[in-house]
C-alpha cells in the first residue's frame, strides 16, 4: 500500500492493540502512514473509559502513531438506543462508525481498520441464526468492504493473545465484556463454551456454513441486479420504489424475499436523504407475511403496497417522522441542513444572529423563506419525536404531514413544511 493512508480503530483490548502493533511494524516495509482514532462510547464509568484512552494513546506514543480520542457525551447512546429502540450495541456501533467516517475525512485517509478475528466472525454467525437472518446475514464477515478493512479475519483469538504476549505488549480488559446483559456476552460466554464441550468440531462446520451462505448471497445478488428493477418515483419522503409484479411471478419464495430487501435497502440509502437514523431492517417474517399478503404489509421504515399490476415501495411515514431529528444551534453563524425532505433536492441554510434567524433554500420555491426574531439561545430545528406531548405543539395532522419546527425557549417559533 504505498502511499495509503491508513486509520486503525483502537479500543485498547487485545484485538485491536494487536492489529495496531503489527500494522506500526509494516508501514516501513509496505510504504503507508497509519494513524489511530479511538473512541470513548461514555457507557461505563470514566475511571474506566478515560483509562482505556491513555493506554491508548500510550500504546500509540511507543509506537509512534498519531492517535486522535474522540469521547461521547455520557448518556447519549442510551437516550439514542431508547428513542430509536435499538440495542445499545447496536447504537454505540452507528456513533463509533459514524466516528471513524468522519475522522477518515479529516486527516484524508484511504481506508478504516478494524481488528475483527475469526472468533468474531463465528460468534456473528450464531447471533444472526439466533436471529432468523437470511443468506447474507448468516455469510461471513468480509474482510473489505468499500473503505473498510478487517486484517485479522484468518487469526483466532489465541493467535492473537499469544502474539502479543511474544511481543510484550499489554492490553486492556472492558469490564462490560463479562455482562451478559449484552446479547453478544451471551453468545461469547454462555453459547461458545456449551458448543466447546459437547460439540467439538464445530467451528469448521459453522464457518463452512458461512461460506456456503456467502455463495448463495452472492448469486442471489447477482440475480436480482440482472433481472429485477426497481424504478424510482419522487424524491425525499415522498419517493418510492416501483417493480412490475409479472417479474416476481413464478421466482421461488427465497427470491421474491431478497427483492423486497433489495428494495427496501435501495429506497433507504438512495433517497436523497441526508439526515437518516440506522437502518432497523423489517423481520424476514413480516417480509414473508406481507409476500403471501398480496404484497402489502408494514416493514419497519417501509411499506410494501400494491396498485394494478404494480409493486411499490414507499418511506413509512408514520414511523420515520416519529423517529425524527433535532439540531440544535447555541451560538450565531451560518448553519446548512442538508435535506431532500421537502419533496426535492437541496439545502436549507441558516444565518442565525443575536437574536434573529433568516432561512433559505436551494429549490427556487424555497429560496426565501423568511426571518424570524427569537429571545435567547439555544434553538432547535426539529421534526417529529417530540418529548413534550404532540397537543403542546401542534395539531396531529401537521405533525404527520412533515414540518421542520424552530423553537427557542419560549417555544415554537415557526415551521417549515416539507
Amino acid at each position: 500500500m504505498p502511499g495509503k493512508i491508513l486509520l486503525a480503530a483502537v479500543s485498547g483490548g487485545a484485538d485491536s492493540a494487536a492489529m495496531l502493533v503489527s500494522l506500526s511494524e509494516l508501514r516501513t516495509a509496505l510504504g503507508f502512514s497509519l494513524h489511530c482514532i479511538h473512541v470513548e462510547h461514555g457507557l461505563r464509568p470514566p475511571d474506566e473509559s478515560r483509562g482505556d484512552a491513555r493506554a491508548v494513546q500510550e500504546l500509540c506514543k511507543t509506537f509512534s502513531v498519531p492517535c486522535r480520542i474522540v469521547s461521547v457525551p455520557p448518556g447519549r447512546i442510551k437516550a439514542f438506543s431508547k428513542k430509536h429502540r435499538q440495542g445499545i450495541e447496536a447504537a454505540a456501533r452507528y456513533f463509533r462508525y459514524r466516528i471513524f467516517s468522519r475522522e477518515k475525512t479529516r486527516i484524508n485517509a484511504d481506508y478504516v481498520l478494524t481488528a475483527h478475528n475469526r472468533n468474531d466472525v463465528l460468534e456473528n454467525i450464531l447471533i444472526r441464526i439466533l436471529r432468523g437472518s437470511g443468506p447474507s446475514g448468516l455469510g461471513i464477515i468480509p474482510k473489505n468492504r468499500g473503505y473498510l478493512l478487517r486484517p485479522l479475519l484468518d487469526f483466532s483469538r489465541d493467535d492473537i493473545l499469544e502474539y502479543l504476549k511474544e511481543k510484550g505488549v499489554s492490553y486492556r480488559n472492558d469490564a462490560t465484556n463479562t455482562d451478559t446483559a449484552f446479547f453478544r456476552n451471551k453468545v461469547r460466554l454462555l453459547l461458545v463454551p456449551f458448543l466447546n464441550i459437547h460439540f467439538p468440531g464445530w467451528q469448521k462446520s459453522l464457518y463452512s456454513l458461512g461460506e456456503t451462505q456467502s455463495l448463495l448471497a452472492e448469486f442471489l445478488s447477482d440475480e436480482i441486479n440482472n433481472k429485477f428493477n426497481w424504478e424510482p418515483e419522487g424524491r425525499g419522503f415522498n419517493s418510492a420504489l416501483k417493480l412490475d409484479e409479472n417479474n416476481l411471478s413464478n421466482v421461488p419464495q427465497i427470491l421474491k424475499e431478497e427483492v423486497i430487501f433489495s428494495g427496501i435497502d435501495k429506497l433507504m440509502n438512495n433517497s436523497g436523504i441526508d439526515i437518516k437514523i440506522p437502518l432497523k431492517p423489517p423481520r424476514r417474517s413480516a417480509v414473508r407475511k406481507a409476500i403471501v399478503g398480496d404484497f402489502t404489509g408494514d416493514l419497519g421504515q417501509a411499506r410494501l403496497e400494491k396498485k394494478n399490476s404494480s409493486i411499490y415501495l414507499r418511506h413509512n411515514r408514520k414511523a420515520a417522522v416519529n423517529s425524527g431529528f433535532a439540531l440544535l444551534i447555541k451560538k450565531p453563524g451560518i448553519y446548512t441542513l442538508k435535506c431532500s425532505l421537502w419533496n426535492g433536492t437541496g439545502d436549507l441554510r441558516l444565518t442565525v444572529s443575536r437574536n434573529s434567524i433568516e432561512l433559505s433554500g436551494d429549490k427556487p420555491e424555497k429560496s426565501e423563506l423568511g426571518k424570524l426574531n427569537f429571545k435567547s439561545f439555544p434553538l432547535v430545528l426539529s421534526m417529529g419525536g417530540h418529548k413534550r406531548p404532540i397537543s403542546d405543539i401542534l395539531n396531529a395532522r401537521d405533525h404527520s404531514s412533515g414540518i421542520i419546527h424552530i423553537i427557542d425557549s419560549n417555544g415554537i417559533l415557526g415551521g417549515i413544511n416539507v
